[in-house]
């Protein structure tokens, strides 16, 4: 009787929390200050670009992150990682792309964001981008920029694609 009673607790607790994570990690019910939090990253991701400012842009990812459209068609590596050290010769491929300048400076975060629990339970944020819209020779290859909190400030945590 005992442990059939530990269970329910176990189990109602158990799906209570999951639960309580996902409504956290939902962009529809975050706090007005997650709110503020985020497009304060936007404005501050819009400058950084905008002015070319990479030091600023440097301060906005976690590193190490993973890109997968950093990486050249010679290569045979799905992705990069992305560090300090490399950042500067990346940042081409990450930040100033014609069609990413434009939803940054179109779009409002709290439209094009959605969210996604990951296995480890950490809640992740991600909007995309046409890295190359679809044309009559070319399949269109879509980025995305995934963010979460670090220390209480969002950063962009991996960057990848999808055709």
């Amino acid at each position: 009787m005992n442990r059939i009673i530990c269970l329910l607790i176990y189990a109602v607790l158990f799906f209570t929390s999951n639960t309580s994570a996902q409504e956290k990690c939902d962009v529809t019910k975050l706090s007005l200050n997650e709110k503020e939090k985020l497009k304060k990253f936007w404005i501050d991701l819009r400058m950084a670009v905008n002015d070319k400012n990479n030091i600023c842009l440097s301060s906005l990812c976690h590193f190490p992150f993973g890109c997968s459209f950093c990486v050249s068609d010679t290569s045979n590596k799905p992705y990069l990682i992305i560090t300090k050290n490399t950042f500067a010769k990346y940042k081409n491929n990450l930040f100033y792309n014609e069609n990413f300048i434009e939803v940054l400076n179109k779009s409002d975060i709290l439209q094009i964001l959605y969210s996604d629990i990951q296995e480890n339970g950490l809640c992740v944020l991600s909007f995309s981008f046409p890295i190359f819209k679809p044309s009559s020779g070319r399949e269109g290859l879509q980025g995305f920029f995934s963010i979460r909190k670090v220390n209480g400030i969002y950063k962009i945590v991996s960057a990848w694609s999808v055709p």
